[in-house]
């Protein structure tokens, strides 16, 4: 898709990365066996721009993953813009890969 018509968070991509990066904690358990990676997480976005389902795409660690689906169903709370294709709109897939590092 074109740069202008591809799907933006409806607070806006710099206030949804502070949402993301400002709440994230990297897990104690993690951090102790010091476990790193990158996870990658899928935001199934509904017609009217509702984010309704959040999968773990590619894991690093239980306690990784259920990090990043806590911040990112916190950032997504406001919802993005649809998809619109052909006039309608349609329902989308949004992957957004987080690097955990020490």
């Amino acid at each position: 898709l074109p740069e202008d018509l591809m799907p933006r968070p409806r607070q806006g991509t710099n206030r949804f990365l502070d949402d993301i990066f400002g709440s994230l904690n990297y897990p104690p358990s993690a951090r102790e066996n010091n476990i790193q990676g990158k996870v990658l997480v899928d935001i199934w976005v509904n017609p009217l721009g509702t984010a309704t389902q959040f999968t773990i795409e590619q894991s690093v660690s239980p306690d990784i993953d259920q990090e990043v689906l806590r911040v990112i169903k916190n950032a997504s709370h406001a919802g993005f813009t649809p998809l619109v294709y052909e006039g309608n709109s349609v329902p989308y897939r949004i992957r957004f890969p987080m690097a955990f590092r020490m």
